[in-house]
């Protein structure tokens, strides 16, 4: 575990007294039995906090305290420019904390506490990329990694599930926005700028994608992908750190091949790729064109959901990617130290889309469908009147809000905040319990550079793929596995993909027509597995079909009974269990319904 956990004490009880401590030592029982973390507690009267930290952590990574005249600083995460931001604090500037942290680059929660005036500051990075969830009544602020940490304590005695977040999961497999499971605890917004007083408190934004209305890059196209190789370069070094193994989750994509080429002269660099048939053969040529070493993880049919450990998931309400973790506990487990360098939102941000016209917004809602109102049959009576009642999850409607017009920019817009920062980024959540994570597209000049970037640059990742074809040609020729062409080909895909769709519809009306008795065995697809592998087949009926299920009221049981016999003859409906097992996996975990 690493991270920060604490309580600000708003109005004190009738001698005067703080219970901070008190309530922070409830959160801290959570992890009596973390023998690998230590523990670092400070109490300041009417604040108190403890710091996670873990010596197998790179340097550069790990959480740190420091004392200023009279402020107490806590940072947790990835900073690149702390000694400035240090320097502003203590010097004889006169800028505001928000003002002093708009530009300073990294992944990271801050903390400051003013002993002389007991005001209480939180900040968090741009992208809010380390989970801070928090709870705030009239009386107490407190804040953890994890809910489950903040629902230990006495100030939540109800614990509800919200309706709106699991008809979220429903759709899609993660939450949209700030909510968390449980109604009153939240994930702090990005770039927010939290300050809490014994008299007020508030929370402000002190930065958003303004970059995405603002003008536009123009000049010498040669020039800007002499700048996007030179940012991508700087964003991607910055974490070749030289105390950890540097491990790249490498496949036939975009993201995962950049990272690897702009590390592969690292000594202590590893990629690692699930075996997966066309994607296995693209990753081996890509580790062996830059050579570097690369370990071919086994495709389980479990996909470790077993292995899971039910505290992680709170903290991302997600099971995404949770692939790598049964490696990262081995690690661990071992004594070393790792990094991951990942390829998160890559190609959202350096590439673009090929299929989404601007002002187009059906295609938006069609790349994050809600739930289908034919599906409501699964829903508890309650929780179907509510999702009938309060039908506002269509993306369009979220992104709203966004001052742009053009489709393109609202996708990235709902990307960045939604889909990437609470189903992608479930890398940040392992960050905090296994592994350092680094991303570098979350670097603000690379960013910001690419926000700017006229829409025709982005059309099928051009500006994307001429970055990687001029900076490494030796891997120009490998398939791209979004479209099987070579990274210099301006098609959209390869003919054969047409070929392919129609022999995958094929074989699955086929599976359709005879009720699944004939199917063309796929290694990936859960469909079938859950069909034909009584083992995995019996783990999501015994967790789902458990009387705890349906005492909460948000699914019905004749319903889900219908989808199983759906799957059973041929329908490829598994992700809607799939999605109410990491509903109750959570919930369960957390004591909620």
């Amino acid at each position: 575990m690493q991270g920060m956990v604490g309580c600000y004490e708003k109005r004190r009880d009738q001698n005067g007294t703080s219970s901070s401590k008190e309530v922070l030592g409830e959160m801290l029982s959570v992890f009596a039995e973390d023998k690998v973390s230590n523990v670092e507690t400070h109490s300041f009267g009417r604040f108190s906090l403890a710091i996670f930290s873990n010596s197998r952590t790179p340097f550069s990574f790990r959480p740190e305290y420091i004392k200023i005249q009279n402020k107490h600083i806590f940072f947790d995460g990835f900073l690149r420019d702390k000694q400035e931001f240090l320097s502003i604090l203590n010097g004889p500037t006169k800028l505001s904390i928000p003002e002093s942290i708009i530009n300073l680059s990294g992944q990271y929660n801050i903390v400051i506490f003013d002993e002389s005036t007991d005001e209480l500051v939180l900040v968090n990075d741009r992208h809010g990329s380390r989970y801070l969830y928090y709870y705030n009544d009239q009386g107490s602020f407190v804040f953890a990694p994890n809910p489950k940490v903040i629902l230990s304590t006495r100030l939540i005695k109800d614990k509800e599930l919200d309706y709106q977040a699991i008809i979220s999961l429903l759709s899609h497999e993660y939450i949209i926005g700030d909510r968390s499971l449980v109604k009153g605890v939240k994930l702090l917004p990005h770039a927010s700028y939290v300050k809490l007083t014994a008299h007020d408190q508030k929370i402000t934004r002190y930065w958003n994608f303004n970059s995405l209305s603002s003008e536009k890059h123009s000049g010498n196209y040669d020039k800007l992908i002499e700048t996007g190789i030179s940012l991508t370069k700087k964003a991607i070094e910055s974490f070749a750190l030289d105390d950890a193994e540097i491990i790249i989750p490498l496949s036939g994509g975009m993201d995962s091949r950049t990272i690897s080429c702009f590390l592969s002269n690292k000594a202590n660099i590893k990629a690692i790729h699930m075996d997966y048939s066309f994607e296995k053969k693209l990753a081996a040529k890509i580790a062996g064109r830059l050579e570097i070493d690369l370990e071919i993880r086994p495709l389980e049919s479990t996909l470790a959901w077993e292995k899971i450990d039910p505290f992680i998931a709170c903290a991302s309400n997600s099971l995404h990617q949770f692939w790598l973790y049964p490696h990262l506990k081995n690690k661990i487990d071992q004594g070393f130290g790792t990094l991951i360098v990942d390829g998160y939102l890559m190609n959202e941000v350096i590439g673009g889309l090929s299929t989404l016209k601007m002002g187009d917004y059906s295609q938006i809602n069609q790349m994050f469908p809600p739930l289908n109102p034919a599906f409501d049959f699964i829903l508890g009576p309650k929780i179907r009147d509510f999702y009938h009642e309060n039908h506002d999850f269509q993306v369009a409607k979220i992104v709203s809000n966004c001052p742009i017009n053009e489709a393109y920019e609202k996708y990235l817009y709902f990307t960045i905040l939604n889909y990437g920062r609470r189903f992608t980024l479930l890398m940040s959540t392992i960050h905090q319990y296994l592994s350092a994570v680094g991303l570098p597209v979350l670097d603000y000049d690379l960013m910001d550079f690419c926000l700017r970037l006229p829409m025709n640059f982005k059309k099928n990742s051009r500006f994307y793929r001429d970055i990687v074809c001029s900076a490494f040609p030796e891997v120009v020729d490998i398939p791209w596995s979004r479209n099987r062409l070579p990274l210099n080909s301006d098609k959209n895909r390869h003919l054969m993909y047409s070929y392919i769709d129609k022999i995958k519809k094929a074989k699955y009306y086929l599976s359709r027509i005879t009720h699944a008795r004939i199917e063309y065995p796929a290694r990936h697809d859960k469909n079938r597995w859950f069909r034909k592998d009584k083992d995995y087949r019996d783990y999501f009926m015994n967790l789902i079909f458990d009387d705890r299920t349906f005492d909460k009221g948000y699914v019905s049981k004749a319903g889900l009974e219908k989808i199983v016999c759906l799957i059973d003859t041929g329908r490829n409906y598994f992700d809607i269990l799939e999605k109410v097992a990491l509903i109750e996996i959570v919930s369960r975990e957390l004591g909620v319904g």
